[in-house]
């Protein structure tokens, strides 16, 4: 296997009608998403030069139950996600304990993320996943450099898209910027 080969795109993961939904209830919490931070060696700064977007949080113990549902159909699908990654790249890495994050992310025009990895001491995650919801925008590409060839690879721009990969040093990848529209995805990390 080639590392490429530990990068794993699944489509079609939820019924389109109910990722329409999700979009939905996105466009009406648009108030509730918070500015992110960048963590790891910038210890929790927001920097807009390198990374602009909004999250939000989803939580099992929300009080909001609209939010328990999101988060209780996304820890569902990247659970199932680990369990097809295992199956079809061999990985076995049994440590995997549980998912430690869900959350939205939301990227308007101009908002990007530069190239960094996911793993970090204050985060040690082990798999990242990147749920695509929409596609009416324009830019905002996924794209992972892999040094060893010294190239980009981007991930097309589809909805109801899941992609997995192992979080550490390896991954570097990226959210080029959005020039048109609203970008989301729903993202998590196994730990």
């Amino acid at each position: 296997m080639e590392l490429k080969d530990f990068l794993q795109v699944y489509d079609d993961v939820w019924n389109p009608e109910v990722v329409g939904n999700f979009i939905r209830y996105l466009n009406d919490c648009k108030k509730e998403f918070k500015q992110t931070y960048i963590v790891g060696a910038h210890k929790g700064v927001i920097d807009r030069n390198i990374r602009r977007a909004e999250e939000l949080n989803l939580f099992r113990d929300s009080p909001s139950l609209s939010k328990v549902h999101w988060h209780n159909l996304l820890f569902s699908t990247f659970i199932k996600g680990i369990d097809k990654y295992k199956q079809d790249t061999g990985y076995l890495d049994t440590s995997i304990r549980c998912i430690t994050h869900i959350g939205v992310l939301r990227y308007e025009k101009t908002g990007f993320y530069n190239l960094h990895v996911d793993h970090c001491l204050q985060h040690p995650r082990i798999l990242s996943f990147i749920y695509l919801l929409n596609n009416d925008y324009e830019g905002g590409e996924l794209s992972f450099y892999f040094p060893k060839e010294k190239k980009h690879e981007t991930i097309a721009v589809r909805p109801n898209r899941l992609i997995i990969w192992p979080s550490a040093f390896l991954f570097p990848h990226g959210v080029r910027p959005v020039t048109r529209g609203v970008r989301y995805t729903a993202i998590g990390w196994a730990s």
